[in-house]
C-alpha cells in the first residue's frame, strides 16, 4: 500500500486536511499548482500525461494506475511533511471516487469546510481569504478547528504512537551517527580487524536493504529516509577507494547534504513568505 493509494473505503463524505499557498488574490493555490481552489466543490481533471504511466487516455479519475486527483492528509503528522501547514491549514470534505493509503487520500471531488491561518498570515489577507470562501469556517485556533471538524479516520492510515516515531527518529540518527564514523576508517585498519570489518559489512547490507524499503514507499518522509540511507552507504564505501573516494564518493555526499539543507530553508521561509508568489 502507497502513501496515498491502495485502499477504496465505502464511505460517503471523508475529511482530510491540505495545506495551501495563499495568493495576493487571497485564494487557496496547491502547493505544486497555479490553479486556485474554488469556494464550493471542486472537481479533479487528470493532468498526467498517459504516455509518462503507462495509463489509458481516457479513464476515470483517481485511477489506481494514475496519480491524479485531489490529495489530502490524514492528519497533522502526514500534513506537516510540508512547511506550509505550520502557516496554512484546511480541513476538506472528500467524496466521489476515493482512493486512501497511509497517509492520505486522493479524490474525485473536495470543498474547503474549514481554514485555519496562523498570525504570520497578515490580517487584511486573512480577510481576503474569508471573503473568497464564505462557505468555509475561518478559525485563528488550529486545535479548535480540529475538534469541531476532526479528520476522518480510515483502517488503512497508518497510526504511530509518539514513543515509536520518537524512537525510530533516535534510532536512525544513532545508526548514521554510528556509520560516519565507521566509514572514516581507512581501509587498512578495516581489513586488517575483523570485528571491525563484519561490523563495516553489516552496515552496509543494513542501510543498502533500508534505501530500497525506503525507496518503495511514496510518502515524504519515507523518501527523506531513503536518501539519508544512500547517502551513508556511499561513505560507507568510500574507504575501499582510498584517497579517490573523499573525491568520488564523500564530496557528492556532503555537497548533497548542504543543498539538501539550503532547500530546506528555503522552504521554509517560502512557506512563511505572504502573500505567496503564485505563477
Amino acid at each position: 500500500m502507497d502513501a496515498f493509494s491502495g485502499f477504496e473505503p465505502q464511505l460517503g463524505e471523508i475529511r482530510a486536511l491540505r495545506s495551501f499557498r495563499i495568493g495576493r488574490d487571497g485564494r487557496l493555490y496547491p502547493l505544486f499548482s497555479d490553479t486556485p481552489w474554488a469556494d464550493g466543490t471542486n472537481t479533479a481533471i487528470c493532468r498526467v500525461p498517459a504516455a509518462s504511466h503507462g495509463v489509458k487516455e481516457r479513464h476515470q479519475i483517481v485511477d489506481p494506475d494514475c496519480t491524479c486527483g485531489f490529495y489530502a492528509y490524514a492528519d497533522e503528522r502526514a500534513a506537516a511533511q510540508y512547511p506550509n501547514a505550520r502557516h496554512v491549514l484546511a480541513v476538506v470534505a472528500c467524496w466521489g471516487r476515493v482512493i486512501a493509503g497511509t497517509c492520505g487520500l486522493r479524490c474525485e471531488h473536495a470543498r474547503v469546510e474549514a481554514i485555519w491561518m496562523s498570525p504570520s498570515v497578515p490580517c487584511d489577507l486573512g480577510a481576503q481569504v474569508g471573503e473568497r470562501y464564505p462557505t468555509a469556517a475561518i478559525h485563528v485556533d488550529r486545535a479548535t478547528m480540529l475538534d469541531e471538524y476532526p479528520p476522518t479516520q480510515l483502517d488503512c492510515y497508518e497510526q504511530p504512537t509518539p514513543d515509536a516515531a520518537r524512537r525510530t527518529r533516535i534510532g536512525m540518527r544513532a545508526a548514521v551517527s554510528a556509520a560516519l564514523v565507521l566509514g572514516l576508517l581507512p581501509w587498512k585498519w578495516l581489513s586488517a580487524d575483523q570485528d571491525a570489518l563484519l561490523l563495516w559489512i553489516a552496515a552496509l547490507i543494513g542501510f543498502f536493504f533500508a534505501a530500497i524499503t525506503y525507496g518503495r514507499r511514496t510518502d515524504v518522509e519515507a523518501r527523506k529516509r531513503s536518501v539519508v540511507c544512500s547517502a551513508t552507504l556511499l561513505w560507507l564505501m568510500a574507504p575501499l577507494a582510498g584517497p579517490a573516494g573523499f573525491v568520488l564518493l564523500r564530496l557528492p555526499v556532503l555537497q548533497m547534504v548542504v543543498l539538501t539543507r539550503v532547500q530546506r530553508a528555503s522552504a521554509i521561509r517560502a512557506a512563511s513568505r505572504f502573500p505567496a508568489e503564485v505563477g
